[in-house]
């Protein structure tokens, strides 16, 4: 057990875990510093992890909208409503001439998904932050993409932003 927590009850494929077995395994002194949410899905646990420093230099662990985006970042439902516009985004690439007006749709929503998940987890300065995870970095890269493709004189990038 490393701060209350049994690391073994938890999927192993999942990086905060296999953070906690890490530091159970070495014998670390050290405690983690670390906030850790335990999510139950489909019968799995699953400990997402977010840094006790402040998020962006400004957002503690206790200010509304950092409690609120860690809330909002663990749920079920956010995964399941980003998923499914992933989804409706991959359809409406696929056609052969796709409405213009949902692309926009999806950058902003992708968006808000970055940021609510920067404003959960910090940018990249601590551990667990937004851009230490790769997942992460390629979505980062992915919307840097969909924003220079916004730029009249750049060409299509819509590959990319599958």
């Amino acid at each position: 057990m490393i701060n209350g927590i049994n690391s073994a009850d938890f999927n192993p494929g999942n990086p905060a875990a296999a953070a906690i077995r890490k530091a159970r395994d070495e014998g670390s002194a050290e405690p983690i510093e670390a906030l850790f949410v335990v999510a139950t899905r489909f019968k799995k646990k699953y400990v997402y992890c977010f840094n006790k420093e402040p998020s962006l230099g400004v957002f503690e662990t206790d200010h509304p909208l950092r409690h609120f985006a860690i809330w909002l970042t663990t749920n079920i439902l956010f995964d399941f409503v980003v998923i499914s516009v992933i989804l409706a985004n991959c359809v409406l690439l696929a056609l052969d001439d796709p409405p213009v007006l949902p692309e926009y749709i999806f950058l902003g929503v992708y968006t808000v998904e970055m940021f609510f998940k920067i404003f959960a987890q910090g940018f990249v300065r601590h551990r667990f932050t937004y851009l230490r995870d790769g997942w992460n970095r390629l979505d980062a890269v992915v919307i840097a993409l969909g924003y220079v493709a916004l730029i009249p004189s750049v060409g299509n990038l819509s590959g990319f932003r599958a």
